[in-house]
């Protein structure tokens, strides 16, 4: 039996989610554009992927957005990935992080 490709690419989130995140802990600028450039393309192939993995990757966006070393390129796609995400996934999901990601 063949798997569609949506199936096969769900399957791989939690690893995705693993490596991103890793990713996000790197001083490398263009490594963390690049790693939530990666969750966008995944948010907008499979909406909704995400929502088991909003806690590990909230941590990564609040330093995306806070701290002082993070240039202007790596706010922007931090927020473009925020509002794909928020506009995604079922409101009860950010529940639990809302004041961080409000920030």
């Amino acid at each position: 039996m063949l798997c569609s490709p949506r199936y096969l690419l769900k399957q791989e989130v939690p690893k995705i989610v693993r490596s991103v995140n890793k990713q996000l802990r790197e001083k490398s600028i263009k490594t963390k554009v690049g790693a939530f450039s990666v969750l966008k393309e995944l948010v907008i192939v499979l909406p909704d992927c995400l929502a088991d993995h909003i806690g590990s990757l909230t941590p990564g966006i609040e330093k995306a957005l806070c701290d002082k070393s993070s240039t202007s390129n790596l706010k922007i796609e931090a927020l473009v990935f925020t509002r794909l995400v928020l506009a995604s996934h079922a409101p009860p999901v950010f529940h639990p992080y809302i004041k961080v990601i409000a920030n």
